[in-house]
């Protein structure tokens, strides 16, 4: 368990530091992001074996692709493995905290005034300065709690469940290695080792730090280039991975997985634009690919986000207003809770940019079918911040009386939800059977505009507000 313990001493310290809100020197910015460098790209291709946990098997035997087919490249957190080795679940680990240790480099550059990171010609193989530490030095135990880890890991709850189901598959090697193996009290101290609170306290930030070797602005700026290169490599390769067609058991991985690497995407195309076009071909292709499924509507809207933060406003609100036009993604989905929580959120993050772009105040009769049908999940988000950003000089009336009509809003969509299951009513429970003649008003052709008013995906359309009284009736 050395080696684990070394990993563990690893992942503190860098927590340490990313929970510090005093300033860093530059020395220690750039050893972790050195490290984190060969961390991403050095780990193991090779995986315990079943027949002894001390020894390697070859990758083509155990390491798979998503798909279970063999592993191709370097390893990801989308690859498969039944006995991942103890660096790659340290790499798992990385990886969840790469985003949060971008966010610290860009604030420290932007408190540095470093603004030429793109100058600086890089090559991803040549050795990076200011990284190495001597092996009794990276092995000091820092006072910070593990259990902290997942409040503090930027992935969703979803990830964060997927990427333990990767851990807790380790336990399972018991049943393939003899009982005179150590397999399962190795994997059973890791496992509690992750998630445990860790009490002991060895060494300070002085002690560790005073070995880190003094480097040049000049020499920093090269390091980040080489880790932002490696980044993108790294998101790119996980994004080839993710067109696979994944195991039922690992799709929720493979798509939350996704959905961070869009965000540290984001994230160093804000350290280096340069980087945008490169990047363009294959996040469009991921949402030319997850919009025609409702299951993967958060990579979507993360895509969906990447253009509103680093594309030109000219393909940007083409494809909001396709979201909420042409694809009619909320009048599709809007019955669907994950969805609406994800589309919820997705408003609260870019409130800012859709207001400013009158999205929200065109397209707000759209969105109140979210609150209509789910709203008890997103009631306060509304209230305290989305209805508000609807409401302006010359929809303020509108955003009133839709406010007030939610009723009639919630009855025509539960209406129609009815008339689309109408064909299979026998699944339908007698509490959902709609009054008979309720159902003639809505089919009435008189009635059409009315309800059609109600369900409306844009504002200023149409003044048929005083025939709801027929509704309220």
């Amino acid at each position: 368990m050395g080696n684990y313990d070394n990993y563990v001493g690893k992942l503190r310290y860098i927590l340490d530091l990313i929970n510090n809100d005093d300033q860093l020197s530059l020395q220690q910015v750039n050893h972790v992001t050195v490290r984190l460098h060969d961390w991403l790209r050095k780990s193991s291709m090779q995986c315990l074996t079943s027949s002894s946990p001390r020894k390697m098997l070859s990758l083509s035997k155990n390491l798979q692709e998503i798909d279970t087919t063999s592993a191709q490249g370097f390893f990801t957190v989308l690859n498969i493995s039944k006995s991942y080795s103890e660096s790659q679940c340290f790499h798992i680990m990385v990886f969840s905290v790469l985003s949060l240790w971008i966010r610290k480099l860009q604030s420290f550059i932007q408190s540095r005034g470093i603004d030429n990171l793109s100058s600086v010609n890089i090559d991803s193989d040549v050795p990076v300065r200011g990284g190495d530490l001597p092996s009794q030095q990276e092995s000091l135990l820092f006072s910070a709690d593990l259990a902290n880890i997942n409040d503090n890991l930027s992935i969703t709850s979803s990830v964060r469940g997927g990427l333990a189901n990767k851990i807790e598959s380790l336990k399972h090697q018991t049943s393939e290695v003899g009982d005179h193996d150590d397999t399962s009290s190795i994997i059973s101290e890791l496992t509690e080792s992750i998630i445990s609170d860790a009490t002991s306290t060895v060494g300070t930030f002085g002690s560790f730090d005073s070995q880190i070797p003094d480097i040049t602005e000049s020499d920093f700026i090269e390091s980040i280039n080489i880790f932002i290169e490696t980044v993108v490599d790294y998101s790119l390769r996980c994004l080839s991975q993710s067109e696979l067609v994944a195991k039922s058991n690992n799709i929720s991985l493979q798509r939350s997985t996704v959905v961070e690497i869009l965000r540290i995407l984001s994230l160093v195309c804000q350290l280096r634009e340069s980087y945008i076009d490169k990047l363009l071909p294959s996040i469009r292709r991921i949402l030319n690919v997850s919009f025609k499924s409702n299951t993967e509507i958060d990579v979507y809207l993360e895509c969906i986000s990447f253009f509103i933060h680093h594309c030109d406003i000219s393909i940007t609100l083409p494809l909001i207003e396709q979201t909420f036009t042409s694809h009619q993604l909320i009048d599709n989905c809007y019955y669907i809770l994950p969805f609406s929580l994800s589309f919820t959120n997705f408003i609260v993050k870019e409130v800012d940019f859709l207001c400013d772009k009158d999205i929200l105040q065109t397209y707000f009769p759209s969105l109140m079918k979210l609150i209509a049908w789910n709203s008890v999940h997103v009631i306060d988000d509304f209230s305290h911040l989305i209805i508000p950003a609807f409401m302006d000089d010359k929809t303020s009336p509108e955003v009133f009386h839709s406010i007030l009509d939610l009723p009639c809003l919630t009855a025509v969509l539960l209406l129609k939800r009815h008339i689309a299951h109408q064909l299979d009513s026998k699944s339908l429970n007698s509490a959902d059977v709609i009054p008979h003649n309720l159902m003639e008003m809505f089919v009435n052709p008189t009635n059409v505009p009315l309800f059609a008013y109600i369900a409306r995906q844009k504002s200023g359309q149409g003044d048929t507000i005083a025939k709801l009284a027929t509704v309220h009736s």
